[in-house]
């Protein structure tokens, strides 16, 4: 596998929807820098036992028990996603 430059961050990204497989989440996030939840991809985090650094977007579809979970994640509350 190729390095990096070392500016650079891996990332895994949680979108909504059904939550990827736990162990592929898991390993993913072992070797990523950053852990993004978009939305409701916080709940799939949760579901698969993933902490996200970041929770970004409308927060409509987070459980309300989800973002009580993460209360320690970033929050960036985008109001309108439409632009």
């Amino acid at each position: 596998m190729n390095r990096l430059p070392a500016q650079y961050l891996r990332a895994l990204l949680l979108c909504n929807g059904e939550p990827p497989p736990r162990l592929l989440a898991r390993r993913a996030a072992r070797i990523c820098d950053l852990v993004v939840a978009a939305d409701g991809g916080a709940n799939s985090a949760r579901a698969v036992g993933l902490s996200p650094d970041v929770i970004i977007g409308d927060l409509d579809s987070v459980r309300q028990s989800t973002l009580r979970a993460y209360r320690n994640a970033l929050i960036v509350h985008v109001k309108r996603q439409d632009n």
